[in-house]
């Protein structure tokens, strides 16, 4: 506290001041630029993936594979069960079992 105290500007020619304060101007105005253009970039980034999810097909039909499932009810009743996986690819794939 004592420190801040001490600090005048007394000592600090107007040139000195004017330049203090331009070069802080100037890097708030490069690092305001610097994030409009990153959060520019996120959103087309953004926009990227949602296409691509969008675009990504997806497959219905049989494969191969076992999955045991256990389902109780109180009397007979119809159901429809859906499995959904994911490859190591990025395409999904929904197989119905009706």
């Amino acid at each position: 506290m004592t420190y801040s105290r001490s600090l005048t500007g007394d000592s600090v020619s107007p040139r000195q001041a004017e330049r203090f304060f331009e070069n802080l101007l100037s890097r708030f105005r490069t690092m305001t630029s610097a994030r409009a253009d990153l959060e520019e970039e996120i959103l087309q980034l953004s926009r990227q993936i949602d296409a691509l999810s969008s675009a990504e097909k997806k497959k219905e039909g049989k494969t191969d594979g076992e999955v045991s499932v256990v389902i109780m009810t109180k009397k007979p009743t119809d159901i429809q069960l859906r499995l959904t996986y994911r490859k190591s690819l990025p395409i999904s794939t929904n197989v119905d079992f009706s």
